[in-house]
């Protein structure tokens, strides 16, 4: 298939277009929990250290 062809269909019959394709991480399900544990890390920090979020921001 030539160039254009794939353009038209991407763009016409898939609504893509190139310059906004983007490829992305598929999320496993042990994700989840590493996730969830990275979070509670957090939440925990901002408990223990109350100007965690603004330490953040520099």
């Amino acid at each position: 298939i030539n160039r254009q062809t794939v353009r038209t269909i991407m763009k016409k019959d898939l609504h893509f277009y190139p310059y906004k394709t983007q490829l992305t991480q598929e999320l496993k399900e042990s994700d989840h929990k590493q996730r969830r544990d990275w979070t509670t890390k957090l939440l925990q920090l901002n408990v223990d250290e109350p100007n965690f979020w603004q330490k953040l921001k520099r």
